[in-house]
């Protein structure tokens, strides 16, 4: 097993997970949405966009150009996640998993990225 495939799958199961939670607005998303500011419909489409990640950084292993935008989306959602958290004054704590799925993502996206180039 190499590299890139056990940082897909990290990054399917960590993104499987919330994305459906987020797009089922199970109790606790919906009480995320709230604190964050946000609706419960735009929770479950950035809920959708994690599940759209996690195809992406799966198909990368076949096709590492799907992979290297999945990659580069998960990163965008994950910055996104830091800054609202950021913004309603969240303790460091809370911003860990968004940094931590980012930095994830940005491994995957170099290690993928190489392939998608050569």
């Amino acid at each position: 097993m190499t590299a890139t495939t056990i940082l897909a799958a990290l990054l399917a199961i960590v993104l499987l997970g919330a994305g459906t939670t987020m797009t089922l607005a199970v109790s606790f998303q919906r009480d995320t949405a709230a604190h964050l500011g946000f609706s419960v419909n735009a929770f479950r489409r950035i809920g959708a966009l994690e599940l759209l990640g996690a195809i992406g950084a799966l198909l990368g292993l076949t096709i590492p150009a799907v992979g290297a935008l999945a990659a580069v989306g998960i990163v965008a959602l994950m910055v996104g996640a830091a800054a609202s958290h950021l913004r309603v004054r969240d303790r460091f704590a809370q911003l860990i998993p968004a940094i931590a799925i980012a930095a994830v993502a940005v491994a995957y996206l170099f290690l993928v990225g190489q392939q998608a180039v050569s």
